[in-house]
C-alpha cells in the first residue's frame, strides 16, 4: 500500500473517531444520558458473549449471556422509555432472547444464530426508534 493511502486511510480513521466522540460527548451532556449511556453499554456486553459463544459452538457461554440479558431486562434502567411501543419493542425482545435460551439448551447451532440475528434486529429498530 503506498504512503498516500495509508495516509488517507488515517486521516479518515481519525475524522470518523473525532466525529464519533464528539457525537458521543453530545449525548452524553443530555440530562440523564450518563446512566442511560452505561447500562446501554452494559447491556452490549453479553450480546458480544453470545456472538463469541455462538462462533464457538459453547452452548454453555450462550446460555449464561442469555440469562445475563435477561437479568439486565428486569433492571429500571432497560424501560429506557414509559412508551407502548417501546414496551412491545421490549416484550419482542424478551421472546427472542427466551428463543436463544431454549435453542443453546438444546444445542441447536442454527437456531441459536437466527435468535440472535433477530435479536440484533430488535437492539436496531429500537435504537432508530429512540432517536426519533
Amino acid at each position: 500500500m503506498s504512503k498516500i493511502w495509508r495516509f488517507c486511510l488515517a486521516f479518515t480513521i481519525t475524522a470518523l473517531a473525532i466525529a464519533v466522540s464528539s457525537r458521543y460527548v453530545a449525548i452524553c451532556q443530555e440530562p440523564g444520558a450518563a446512566k442511560t449511556s452505561t447500562f446501554m453499554r452494559l447491556k452490549l456486553e453479553p450480546m458480544k458473549g453470545v456472538l463469541e459463544g455462538i462462533a464457538l459452538a459453547d452452548f454453555a457461554m450462550i446460555t449464561k449471556n442469555a440469562g445475563t440479558i435477561r437479568n439486565l431486562m428486569l433492571d429500571e434502567g432497560w424501560m429506557v422509555k414509559q412508551t407502548e411501543d417501546y414496551r412491545r419493542q421490549s416484550d419482542e425482545f424478551r421472546k427472542v432472547v427466551d428463543q436463544l435460551r431454549v435453542a443453546a439448551d438444546a444445542k441447536n447451532i442454527d437456531g441459536a444464530t437466527l435468535a440472535y440475528v433477530q435479536m440484533t434486529l430488535r437492539c436496531v429498530q429500537c435504537h432508530q426508534s429512540l432517536r426519533k
